[in-house]
């Protein structure tokens, strides 16, 4: 996502007239097909872990800063199913899709897409990430498949909890890092690292919401580093909503060309 968000800010920059495009929903088709509609697993939590956000369906409307360009737009999710983003300044510059298994996004500004799955994320622009991954950071949760490695070190105030992240290849596993709020039970930070890739992904979670008694982000500090990418932003989550109606329309449009 935050790929497209550079891309976009590129062809801003690049494209002096924004104001083009009099109908920015004009590729939108409301029926995608593949979108599944999960049943929630267990959220109980040992003294080791985090509370969960529990939800089903999440949306919030956000805005960021790539490169001194401020863009924002509308977050939609599934838990476990789709991720659906919406890229806008003034007009609708792009979209993305993700699924457990594939990764879609177009940017109008620059007449491109991308549809591909993480493999060929992680081989294009050497970023390793797996849905369930970005879903948990983006709401602050524990990544899925991740081992205690010791137990943690804590104060009153923060405890620092140290997992193996396990995915498809067990001989290397990711490293990730929680520092926890101890007064929330919630995530302060969190960092995925991947020393095959020299990635290191961190979020931090410097304010936090109550939706209708759930805890989650409402301001993120993302820092991504990997041999071929380097991104800084902050993400501000507004109208953050537990659990609404949602759709996803997407579709490519036809004369676009791949990224």
């Amino acid at each position: 996502m935050l790929i497209v968000l550079t891309l976009t800010v590129t062809g801003c920059r690049s494209n002096r007239y924004m104001h083009g495009d009099s109908n920015p929903n004009r590729s939108a088709d409301n029926n995608p097909a593949g979108i599944n509609q999960p049943t929630i697993g267990d959220f109980t939590q040992s003294p080791n872990t985090l509370l969960h956000t529990d939800y089903h369906q999440y949306s919030a409307n956000f805005s960021c800063t790539i490169d001194d360009v401020r863009v924002n737009g509308q977050i939609r999710m599934v838990y476990d199913s789709i991720i659906w983003v919406s890229i806008s300044k003034i007009v609708e510059l792009g979209r993305v899709v993700l699924t457990p298994t594939h990764a879609q996004g177009y940017v109008n500004i620059a007449n491109k897409y991308f549809d591909g799955d993480y493999y060929d994320i992680a081989k294009k622009w050497g970023i390793e990430i797996d849905f369930g991954t970005l879903q948990a950071l983006l709401t602050g949760d524990l990544p899925p498949r991740c081992t205690l490695q010791q137990e943690p070190q804590n104060n009153s105030d923060i405890a620092t909890l140290l997992y193996d992240q396990y995915a498809d290849s067990p001989e290397h596993p990711k490293q990730v890092t929680i520092i926890k709020d101890m007064s929330l039970n919630r995530a302060s930070e969190t960092t995925v690292k991947c020393h095959s890739l020299n990635q290191n992904i961190r979020c931090s979670y410097s304010m936090q919401s109550d939706i209708n008694g759930h805890l989650t982000p409402s301001v993120i500090g993302v820092v991504v580093n990997s041999k071929q990418t380097n991104i800084t932003t902050q993400i501000k989550l507004e109208k953050i909503q537990i659990n609404p109606p949602l759709t996803f329309p997407f579709k490519i449009p036809n004369n676009y060309k791949e990224l």
